[in-house]
């Protein structure tokens, strides 16, 4: 395996990082782990399904290996509603707690490996240029039950990896536009709680089918799949789960954000509270949106823009810390890790229960996004 971009004072801290974790994660995974770098890709010329140009092979034809799908075969992120949620739950999730297997950390490394191969594959297209996997390399992402596939959307095509029948690890899916590499607008959408923050799945395919935005992770297990704790050491977070996709690091969700996060215009990660909150919903009127950065000062001017949109579709709402103090995302792993490159770059949107609950009111979301982001 060849790596690139990567010194080799970071290969030995890697080593010895892992030796000290005894492979298992059981330290903070996320050091280094996004600088591991594939092989320069070959550059295939054939059509997508079909054969392409061997890149130093000496015009050795390569198979393609891609899965294909089209939206009717992928409910997610077609045009849907709620009723067939069922469907969406067994195509990508793992739903029952107690059921996930937590990935190790020579897995995980190996996650990293293969999803940069795939972004830098993605991110190297150019105009109509097909995608190409070879049956090896799809062998390699099936050897922690992943696949590569794509995704029709009418004219609008995304490459993605998934966790393959049967779900073992609740990875979910990541998908990166066809065009990426000539968007000027590379937005991330993350979804880490798709069931326990009610609705936010269907929340995210909204977003998905009217923003089609750059980038877009899902989770694809339940919060509390599993109640052992989080391995990740960030400040203030105690009482995390180890499959909480949001504040654990050892997880496919984070492995594949800090690949795509390498390049982006923002984050937008979708989550949701409910009565629980009771600060929020006793407000008069009650909040019913909470925007925040990670930041626990001084928040950027995005989230005043976004609040605006927000206020103009006719949703009350705070930004924290200035008209809020919950639900900052100070514990947030995702938003710690942007925070490091780009400072005003992740936006974490909470949204109370009612609004999530109905398909009309999630709309006026999808809308203030649209018009901000």
């Amino acid at each position: 395996m060849i790596l690139k971009r990567i010194s080799v004072k970071k290969i030995v801290l890697n080593i010895l990082l892992f030796i000290l974790c005894g492979l298992t994660f059981s330290c903070n995974p996320q050091i280094y782990v996004s600088d591991i770098k594939p092989a320069a890709t070959h550059t295939p010329t054939g059509e997508a399904g079909g054969a392409g140009g061997g890149g130093g092979g000496g015009g050795s034809v390569v198979t393609n290996s891609i899965k294909n799908y089209t939206s009717s075969d992928y409910p997610t992120f077609a045009s849907y509603t709620s009723a067939v949620k069922a469907s969406i739950i067994s195509h990508n999730f793992l739903n029952s707690v107690g059921n996930v297997k937590v990935p190790t950390g020579e897995q995980l490394l190996k996650a990293s490996y293969l999803m940069n191969l795939f972004y830098d594959r993605v991110k190297n297209l150019s105009g109509t240029e097909p995608l190409v996997i070879t049956p090896a390399e799809q062998a390699e992402f099936g050897t922690l039950n992943l696949q590569v596939f794509k995704l029709a959307m009418g004219s609008i095509f995304y490459y993605g990896v998934e966790e393959m029948n049967p779900k073992i690890y609740g990875h979910g899916v990541a998908l990166m536009k066809s065009n990426f590499g000539s968007m000027a607008n590379k937005l991330l959408i993350e979804v880490p709680h798709p069931m326990w923050d009610s609705n936010t799945g269907e929340l995210g395919g909204e977003v998905m089918d009217t923003m089609n935005p750059a980038l877009f992770i899902m989770a694809g297990h339940h919060r509390y799949n599993s109640t052992s704790p989080s391995t990740t050491t960030v400040p203030g977070n105690s009482g995390q789960f180890r499959t909480d996709a949001a504040h654990e690091t050892a997880l496919f969700f984070h492995i594949a954000h800090t690949v795509f996060a390498q390049d982006i215009t923002y984050v937008v990660q979708l989550h949701g509270y409910g009565s629980g909150m009771t600060d929020l919903y006793a407000a008069i009127p009650p909040i019913e949106f909470v925007l925040a950065s990670g930041a626990k000062q001084n928040p950027p001017a995005i989230l005043t823009t976004l609040k605006a949109a927000f206020t103009a579709a006719g949703m009350n709402g705070a930004i924290y810390p200035t008209d809020s103090t919950s639900l900052g995302a100070t514990e947030n792993v995702q938003g710690s890790h942007v925070r490091e490159r780009f400072p005003d770059r992740f936006i974490h949107v909470e949204t109370r229960t009612e609004l999530r609950a109905n398909a009309t009111q999630r709309a006026k979301i999808v809308t203030a996004l649209q018009s901000t982001l």
